[in-house]
């Protein structure tokens, strides 16, 4: 009897260590979280105070997109630090936040270009959220900046759903003038979609766009394991 009070007292001493180490790698993990969001929010800065300081247009242009791609990647983890699940994020939140930014700079008012996110139940990890983030980021500046004529009214469509147990896809879908040129050679004309392409190669996804009655940009990729939430 003796010996065996001694062993259940060992088993609860190791629980109670073994979740104290939990709790300090939590705080750990946190932590890095916040500095990483710290540190890209100091880059965004001095991009700004660069952009600032310039007087060339196409100059200022170009800082302003690096700045936007900064902050989407900034957003995971500000989304990260503040929730319980360290792992991975609510990639439908995340996309609200990041279409709100993108609308604040480029000062787009909402009574004129809509964006509506409809997203699937899909929490994805860093390694795949930083990407998609990029992924969408440059397909909403991208419609933004060419899909309306000024003061022409529109709307943006961003969906992200599930295409089976181990396929999703990302949609963005513009009612705007439709593009100048075959998709390859804008393409080529732009850095933008130059990134997507690359990024959903790296995904090992697939990239395709369509330009009837405004522009929408498909990309299906693959879902990595314990991908979509538990219902």
């Amino acid at each position: 009897m003796f010996e065996r009070q001694i062993a259940e007292k060992e088993l609860l001493d190791s629980e109670q260590k073994l979740r104290q180490s939990l709790a300090e790698k939590e705080v750990l993990l946190k932590e890095i979280h916040h500095r990483v969001k710290n540190n890209l929010q100091i880059v965004s800065s001095l991009l700004y105070l660069q952009e600032d300081s310039m007087e060339d247009a196409k100059g200022v242009e170009i800082l302003r997109e690096s700045q936007n791609r900064v902050k989407s990647m900034a957003l995971i983890h500000e989304q990260l630090y503040g929730t319980d699940d360290l792992a991975k994020i609510d990639f439908g939140h995340y996309l609200k936040g990041l279409t709100a930014n993108l609308r604040d700079a480029y000062a787009i008012e909402p009574a004129r270009i809509r964006m509506n996110v409809k997203a699937d139940d899909i929490s994805l990890g860093v390694d795949m959220a930083v990407p998609c983030g990029l992924i969408v980021n440059e397909l909403v500046s991208n419609a933004l900046k060419h899909a309306f004529k000024p003061q022409q009214d529109g709307t943006i469509d961003i969906v992200f759903q599930k295409l089976g147990a181990h396929r999703m896809q990302i949609v963005v879908k513009d009612d705007g003038v439709g593009m100048a040129g075959p998709f390859d050679d804008t393409k080529k004309q732009s850095l933008g979609l130059k990134l997507v392409d690359t990024l959903t190669s790296q995904l090992g996804g697939a990239f395709t766009s369509e330009s009837d009655g405004g522009t929408q940009f498909t990309i299906v990729l693959n879902a990595p394991e314990r991908t979509y939430k538990e219902n």
